[in-house]
């Protein structure tokens, strides 16, 4: 967990997801003395007498943060929690080496080592001095706060580039997480749902007692629906000790490209998961945020890298994922308010209230459409479905289905790798709508919309995505982008690391398709991305 940075007019001011006083009867040790010597500029070789050169502290329920100079230092607390036990000076020590160990290969630029706080014989403390270690520190490199996920996002910053090189870093990590047993997970997981709901039962006249038992029995009619499928997982090796804490404020954006910290080191059990439910921490918050296209394109980006079937089957359970981590986050804001003065307990309060409320709103269901957006190359297709995606069906919107991505994926090639022409073979073609039909179909049957970005030149195509549709019993709306030649050349022209491989000379020759027997509706694609989505969403919305 971390601090929240608030932007005020001056400097930044820090707010503790769990107040300090919050601590107080969980404290079982002194560490005064260590905390007053971490704090003094004098211990990190700053002048005292210059006010730019002071220490700042961040305090969180598990650990006190001293920035000083181009360096953090982090001192974890000496608390026990009934998660979280750093009552020794062994299990600090041991959670100091945990969080470089777990962090430092995914942000080197930021984590460096484990410093000890020393005493010497005249009882002088130092870091890494001589004499014994009293206490233990993870020592870091400084970096700009408001390049942290959160403040990019309420600042309106936060940009595709950040969201996909944020997809990719949580990839590279999970992929090399160890394996877990899925069984003991699935099990964590109604724990979870049983203390939150005693959590609830606690705070009552916050939450209500009958809003309560709603969401529990909701949330654990979820899991007993979806538990096969997440035992299944553990099959497909997608239980993994993954990040553990993976909101907004865990990503940073540095001139070496995104970067998560501050994964969770003091519990092997909280941090692992099915991969799904490690993103859905990041969905939740970029939702919650008002952020739902941004958490659209990272669904979209994650399940099309790792290209795993079985992701599509255990969307199933994203809205249980998804209630979990918005309801833990009610838990913790309900418990830091108990502690803080009348004006800061009425804001925490109703930022517990909100996220219970989307706890309980992201298990309501949704309709389920299938929707493809089809037309030749350069009408707008791909642009058009993702407008179109985070507002169909549940949270965070509808996976798309790209022919491109798909086409790519088979042949074994980076996104932006042209193909030869051996790839656009009837074959490899069909092989591509194959595909698209069988992660349709996965999808749509775990209660996910999807929407296919595809040509669809061939009757035979459209007609084997529609009978996807009829195959699971959803709606189905089909939409045809028209636009003239000279427009499809332009647009075309002005594509940047675009998966299509299309150019001006296929855009040519798909001017001889035969494309009367084309029976969805037909909208002029000619106009701007607002003009076409006008025309575009009363087809798709009049389903959903």
């Amino acid at each position: 967990m971390t601090a929240t940075l608030t932007r005020k007019s001056g400097p930044a001011v820090f707010r503790p997801e769990v107040p300090t006083s919050a601590t107080l009867t969980h404290v079982v040790g002194d560490q005064s003395a260590v905390m007053r010597f971490m704090a003094d500029p004098a211990s990190h070789g700053l002048p005292s007498d210059d006010p730019s050169k002071s220490v700042e502290r961040i305090d969180t329920h598990g650990a006190a943060v001293f920035l000083a100079g181009e360096r953090a230092y982090k001192i974890k607390r000496a608390v026990c929690f009934p998660f979280m036990d750093f009552s020794t000076l062994a299990r600090r020590e041991e959670a100091c080496r945990a969080e470089i160990a777990i962090n430092k290969p995914n942000a080197p630029e930021i984590y460096l080592d484990t410093v000890a706080i020393t005493r010497d014989k005249l009882g002088h403390l130092a870091i890494n001095g001589q004499g014994e270690a009293i206490e233990w520190a993870v020592a870091m490199r400084r970096f700009d706060t408001a390049m942290t996920f959160d403040q990019l996002a309420a600042n309106g910053q936060l940009t595709q580039t950040d969201l996909d090189g944020a997809v990719d870093a949580i990839i590279g990590f999970q992929g090399h997480a160890p394996i877990r047993r899925a069984d003991d997970w699935v099990a964590d997981l109604s724990a979870y749902i049983d203390q939150n709901d005693q959590a609830f039962h606690e705070a009552h006249k916050l939450f209500g007692l009958q809003e309560t038992a709603d969401l529990t029995r909701r949330a654990t009619a979820e899991w007993r629906l979806v538990r096969p499928i997440l035992l299944a997982r553990g099959e497909a090796q997608a239980v993994r000790r993954c990040h553990g804490d993976l909101h907004l404020r865990n990503l940073v954006r540095l001139p070496s490209g995104v970067r998560m910290f501050d994964a969770v080191e003091f519990d092997e059990r909280i941090a692992t998961g099915d991969v799904l439910y490690d993103l859905a921490f990041l969905l939740m918050d970029l939702d919650e945020s008002g952020e739902r296209q941004a958490a659209n394109r990272v669904l979209n980006r994650f399940l099309a890298l790792r290209d795993e079937p079985s992701d599509f089957e255990a969307l199933a359970a994203m809205p249980l994922f998804l209630s979990i981590r918005a309801a833990l986050r009610a838990k913790i804001c309900a418990m830091g308010a108990q502690h803080l003065a009348p004006v800061q307990k009425k804001a925490m309060e109703k930022e517990a209230q909100r996220f219970f409320a989307y706890a309980a709103d992201v298990l309501e269901p949704r309709d389920v459409t299938l929707t493809v957006v089809g037309g030749l190359s350069g009408t707008g297709k791909s642009t058009i479905a993702q407008a179109l995606a985070a507002a169909i069906g549940r949270t965070p919107g509808a996976v798309v289905l790209r022919s491109d991505i798909v086409r790519k994926t088979i042949m074994g090639v980076g996104w932006h790798e042209r193909l030869e022409a051996s790839a656009y073979t009837q074959s490899v073609t069909h092989q591509v709508f194959t595909t698209l039909r069988n992660l349709a179909q996965k999808a749509l049957a775990s209660g996910h919309s999807v929407i296919v970005d595809a040509v669809c030149a061939q009757a035979d195509e459209r007609e084997a995505l529609e009978g996807v549709a009829r195959g699971v019993e959803c709606h189905f709306a089909g939409v045809w982008l028209d636009a003239p030649l000279d427009v499809r050349l332009d647009r075309i022209g002005r594509r940047r690391d675009d998966p299509s491989d299309a150019d001006a000379r296929v855009a040519r020759l798909q001017e001889d398709y035969d494309l009367y027997d084309v029976e969805w509706p037909r909208v002029d694609a000619r106009g701007s991305i607002d003009d076409v989505l006008g025309a575009v969403r009363p087809l798709v919305d009049r389903l959903n």
